[in-house]
């Protein structure tokens, strides 16, 4: 399905509850076509979370980790993360994926070892919305 991610990959060892499973699919496919354009690997983190494990970790209470609709990753040169958060923003504003709702359908957020990746309008949550830590 995915050119650069396998299913077991994108699980990160949780089974998916019934449901859920399709919720991954519009940022999953976001994230194979990055992985593509940038030419070099990018790591799940995390993506769907259980509810106790995302309490314990301070994870938000509405996390779309929760709905199987986020992806946190990473790539070993951090340095690059900026210019990718950029690129997924560009993207977004330019409506690049037919699949997502309206341009701005996506989450997107930098940290200092990764990016938060979602597509919120999928799920009916409000878009876009970005953040840096």
């Amino acid at each position: 399905m995915y050119r650069y991610f396998t299913d077991a990959e994108l699980k990160n060892g949780y089974d998916i509850p019934e449901g859920l499973e399709n919720n991954i699919i519009p940022t999953a496919t976001v994230l194979d076509e990055l992985r593509h354009v940038y030419g070099k690997p990018l790591y799940v983190n995390s993506s769907y979370r259980p509810k106790e494990y995302n309490t314990s970790i301070g994870g938000a209470k509405n996390s779309l980790h929760l709905v199987y609709n986020a992806i946190d990753f990473s790539t070993p040169d951090h340095s690059k993360l900026k210019s990718l958060y950029d690129l997924l923003n560009e993207w977004d504003a330019r409506h690049r994926f037919d699949f997502l709702p309206k341009p701005g359908s996506m989450g997107i957020g930098l940290y200092d070892t990764f990016i938060h990746l979602d597509t919120r309008a999928t799920v009916g949550r409000k878009a876009p919305s970005r953040w840096k830590d």
